[in-house]
């Protein structure tokens, strides 16, 4: 797995997280500048 994949995979996984937790998918997984 490349160093992109790898960040890829990591983004997507934040951002469900936090969509579990606050309900903000649409937020947390449009920021990924962070």
């Amino acid at each position: 797995m490349n160093a992109i994949m790898a960040t890829a995979f990591i983004i997507y996984n934040t951002s469900t997280d936090t969509a579990r937790l606050g309900g903000l998918a649409d937020r947390s997984g449009n920021q990924f500048s962070e």
